[in-house]
């Protein structure tokens, strides 16, 4: 599994984000657009599945317009993961418990 580091992209401030998305939405739509694409390149091994769920996300916000309805839909894509996240690792306790418990010291519980 390839190794999650920071970006070394440096993002504009957030205060000059939010000013761009309510005065100059295509401005910001523009340098939105930028940011993900370079961080999609960067992360070679799984840069066809973010393609994807960006395809998915873009989808989303093209479609829905409703901030509420964008949210609630985001959730679902969240809880869908999680379920087969859930399942996968049920599936892999039975099939191949001795991965699991070789892995139980590495775990730790996020408070």
């Amino acid at each position: 599994m390839e190794n999650i580091v920071p970006s070394q992209q440096v993002l504009p401030p957030f205060e000059e984000l939010a000013y761009l998305a309510r005065n100059n939405s295509e401005q910001f739509e523009i340098i939105r657009r930028n940011i993900i694409t370079n961080e999609i390149a960067m992360c070679r091994s799984n840069q066809l599945h973010l393609e994807r769920l960006q395809f998915r996300l873009d989808g989303i916000f093209r479609k829905h317009k409703n901030p509420y309805t964008r949210c609630q839909l985001l959730l679902n894509m969240i809880a869908e993961t999680s379920h087969k996240i859930s399942y996968g690792l049920d599936i892999l306790k039975v099939t191949k418990p001795e991965i699991i418990d070789e892995n139980k010291s590495k775990l730790s519980v996020v408070k």
